[in-house]
């Protein structure tokens, strides 16, 4: 008995890795959001603190060494910086921890110029940016006394020259 060779066709799911890689050749130099806005904000509404911090220490990734190129498995070119200092402004403190003058340290998702294009859930800040600041206001997550990361995969952060008696990152849903 023959048997007709029977070409297999894609899924539904092969569909969507097909335009998912096809997105990443031709997506900018930040990674793509892969969620909704608003999701990101319930995220930041839901984050037990808002501070403003005046920048003292800075544990950066480093810059990947001349030539060496980034991995599917392995991107040299992204990682966690830890921004550490002492807390100037509090916005909301869910636990009542927090005092102005406090010493903090923040986890940042961060990446040098050059990270391989993603699709995905994190926003990444720029390391050279992060090297330079001087005060961060940061919406974060963690248990009381820390560790501590920014809310929102990475979003609920800005860095700022100065601190303000306002807050410039919107906390509220």
């Amino acid at each position: 008995m023959r048997l007709a060779y029977k070409p297999r066709t894609r899924g539904k799911m092969a569909d969507v890795v097909v335009i998912a890689l096809l997105g990443l050749t031709s997506a900018g130099s930040q990674a793509m959001a892969a969620m909704a806005p608003e999701v990101y904000a319930e995220m930041i509404a839901a984050a037990p603190y808002h501070v403003q911090v005046q920048v003292t220490d800075r544990r950066l990734i480093p810059a990947p060494a001349s030539g060496q190129q980034a991995q599917p498995t392995f991107d040299p070119w992204r990682g966690t910086c830890t921004l550490s200092g002492m807390i100037d402004r509090v916005f909301r403190d869910a636990t009542n921890d927090l005092e102005i003058g406090e010493p903090i340290s923040i986890e940042v998702p961060c990446e040098h110029e050059g990270a391989l294009e993603l699709v995905g859930g994190v926003i990444f800040s720029d390391v050279e940016a992060l090297a330079a600041a001087a005060y961060l206001e940061v919406i974060v997550d963690g248990p009381p006394g820390g560790p501590y990361a920014v809310a929102g995969q990475g979003k609920g952060i800005t860095i700022m020259d100065a601190p303000s008696d306002t807050p410039v990152l919107d906390s509220q849903p």
